[in-house]
C-alpha cells in the first residue's frame, strides 16, 4: 500500500458517516448540497497526486499493525470481549437507540432532538438495522478498521518500527500512572476540586472514548506525515472537517494547530494569503461543517465552561495539579525529544513542536464540560504528535545503535530509558486487566467478567442520569424551535416511534 491509498482510505472512513448526517439529519436541499460537495471533494482526492511518494507500507507492516490493532480493539472492551469501563454503558445505548429509532435521534420522552456527535456510531447502526440486531462483531470490525488506518499513519512515519507504536499511543500517561498508584496507597497529591487538569494517552482514552481516539489518530498521523514531508498543510482541511461529526474537541485542537502553522507560513510569505483564501479545497470542506455546528448549537443547555482564573477556589491544589499534569508531563516528553535530537541527525522540524507546547499550555487553562472533556479529549491528537516527535529519531536506528547511544550517556541515558519504559506502565496495567477479565477467562471460571448489555437502556438520557448526572444528560437535549430544527433538520422528524417492532 502506498501513502496516497492510505490517505484515500482514511478520508473515505471519516467521510461515510458524514453522508449519513446529510441524509438523515438535514432537509433535502441541504442533503443534496452537502453530499454533492463531499462527493466533489472525494473526487479531487482520488485525482490528487501529491501524496504519491516512494514511501510504501510493506505487507509485513500491514500484518503487524493489523494484529496489534485487533488486540487493542479486543482488550478495549468494544463489543464486550474484555473488561469494559463505565463509558461503555453510554456507547452501547447510543448504538442501541440509533438501531431502534428513526434519525435524527429524538428523545422518547421529551421529544427533543438529541444533539451529539454520532459519527462513530451511525455506520454500525445502519448494519444493525439491515440485519435486525445489535452485533458486537460489527462494532469490533468498524473500530478495527479506523484504528488500523490510524496506526498505519504512525507506522509509516516511524519506518515500520512496530515496537515504537506502544510508546507513541501511551505518551502522556507517566504522571497519571504515578498519581494513580499513590492514590492506592491513600496518598493524594491533589484533589479534583475546581476542575480536572490533565490528559490521558490515546491508549488509555481508547478504553473510554474510542469514538474520539480513532479520528484523533487519523488526523495526528496524517498531519505529522505532512510536516515530515513538507506537504501543503491546507490538505488537512478536508479530513479535519470530516472529523467534527466524530469528535468535536480533537477536531478543534487539530484545526487550531493547523491554522497557527499556516499563519506562521503566511508571515514568512504574505503573497500566499490571497491564493489560500480562494482555494476551493478550503472553503468547500468548511461549508460542509456549518450544518454540523448548527446542529451542535441547538442544545437546550451547554456544559460548564470558562477560563481557569475565574473558577479557582484553592490555588495551592490548582498549582500542584497543574505542575504535575502539565509541567512535569511536558518536561518528560520534551526532555526525551531533546536528548535524541541532540545526538541523532534524524529529527522532525522544531517549530511545529514549539507551537504544540504553546497551544497545550493555552488550552490547559480552559475548562469545557463537566469533567473537562475539552482538555482530556482534545489533547489526544496532541499527545500522539508528542509521542511521534519523541521517538522519531529512533525509527532510523537499529537496536544495537540505540544501545550504544544510551551507553554513551549513561546517567542521562538511564533516565531516558526509565521515562520511555514508565510511559508504558499504565498501558501494561490496562492490558493485564483485560487479560484477566474477559469472556474466555469467564467461561473457564477464572474471572467473573460480564459484558455490559447492549439493550438494558433504550434511551441515552436514562443511562447518563444513572451513571453520570442530570446536568450531563441535559447537555445533549436539543432545543425545540431551534435554528437547526427550523431550517436544517428534515421536516418529517419522527418523534417517539421505534423502527423496530
Amino acid at each position: 500500500m502506498d501513502i496516497s491509498t492510505l490517505r484515500l482510505f482514511s478520508i473515505i472512513y471519516l467521510l461515510v458517516p458524514n453522508l449519513f448526517f446529510f441524509a438523515y439529519w438535514t432537509n433535502p436541499f441541504i442533503c443534496l448540497a452537502g453530499i454533492a460537495l463531499l462527493g466533489y471533494q472525494l473526487y479531487r482526492e482520488v485525482r490528487d497526486k501529491e501524496f504519491t511518494t516512494a514511501d510504501r507500507i510493506s505487507g509485513k507492516d500491514l500484518l503487524s499493525v493489523g494484529l496489534l490493532s485487533l488486540v487493542i480493539i479486543l482488550f478495549s472492551g468494544i463489543g464486550g470481549f474484555a473488561y469494559q469501563t463505565v463509558d461503555h454503558w453510554a456507547h452501547n445505548v447510543k448504538f442501541y437507540e440509533l438501531y431502534l429509532t428513526s434519525w435524527p435521534l429524538v428523545d422518547q420522552k421529551s421529544d427533543s432532538i438529541i444533539s451529539y456527535y454520532f459519527g462513530y456510531y451511525v455506520v454500525p447502526a445502519v448494519i444493525f438495522k439491515m440485519f435486525g440486531g445489535v452485533s458486537g462483531i460489527v462494532m469490533i470490525a468498524w473500530a478495527w478498521a479506523g484504528l488500523f488506518l490510524g496506526l498505519l499513519w504512525i507506522s509509516s512515519i516511524l519506518k515500520g518500527k512496530i515496537w515504537l507504536l506502544p510508546v507513541v499511543i501511551c505518551a502522556g500517561d507517566l504522571v497519571h500512572f504515578f498519581v494513580s498508584s499513590l492514590k492506592l496507597l491513600s496518598i493524594d497529591l491533589y484533589h479534583y476540586k475546581d476542575f480536572r487538569i490533565g490528559f490521558w494517552s490515546a491508549y488509555e482514552s481508547f478504553f473510554w472514548a474510542p469514538n474520539q481516539v480513532i479520528p484523533a489518530l487519523l488526523l495526528a498521523g496524517m498531519l505529522v506525515y505532512m510536516i515530515e514531508h513538507e506537504t501543503d498543510l491546507l490538505k488537512m482541511v478536508f479530513p479535519i472537517s470530516l472529523s467534527f461529526w466524530w469528535a468535536v474537541f480533537p477536531g478543534f485542537f487539530i484545526a487550531v494547530y493547523v491554522i497557527v502553522l499556516v499563519i506562521l507560513k503566511l508571515l514568512k510569505n504574505p503573497r500566499l494569503f490571497a491564493g489560500y483564501l480562494l482555494r476551493s479545497d478550503v472553503w468547500i470542506p468548511v461549508l460542509t461543517c456549518i450544518p454540523v455546528f448548527i446542529f451542535y448549537m441547538s442544545k437546550q443547555s451547554y456544559p460548564v465552561s470558562g477560563w481557569a482564573w475565574g473558577r479557582i477556589t484553592d490555588f495551592g491544589n490548582f498549582f500542584r495539579e497543574y505542575a504535575l499534569n502539565i509541567v512535569v508531563n511536558l518536561s518528560f516528553l520534551l526532555g526525551v525529544y531533546f536528548f535524541f535530537r541532540k545526538r541523532i541527525a534524524r529529527s522532525l522540524p522544531l517549530y511545529p513542536l514549539i507551537v504544540l507546547v504553546f497551544l497545550t499550555i493555552l488550552f490547559s487553562f480552559y475548562q469545557g464540560g463537566e469533567l473537562n472533556d475539552f482538555l482530556f479529549r482534545g489533547m489526544i491528537p496532541f499527545l500522539v504528535i508528542f509521542g511521534i516527535y519523541m521517538v522519531y529519531p529512533l525509527s532510523g536506528m537499529t537496536f544495537r545503535q540505540f544501545t550504544l547511544l544510551i551507553k554513551g550517556s549513561k546517567t542521562v541515558g538511564a533516565v531516558v530509558i526509565f521515562v520511555l519504559c514508565a510511559t508504558l506502565f499504565l498501558g501494561i496495567s490496562r492490558t493485564t486487566r483485560a487479560l484477566v477479565n474477559n469472556r474466555l477467562t469467564a467461561s473457564a471460571g477464572l474471572s467473573s467478567f460480564n459484558r455490559i448489555p447492549f439493550d438494558k437502556y433504550s434511551r441515552v438520557y436514562d443511562v447518563l442520569v444513572d451513571y453520570w448526572s442530570e446536568e450531563g444528560a441535559q447537555q445533549y437535549q436539543g432545543m425545540k424551535g431551534s435554528f437547526y430544527e427550523k431550517y436544517i433538520a428534515p421536516k418529517n422528524i419522527i418523534r417517539g416511534k421505534s423502527d423496530v417492532d
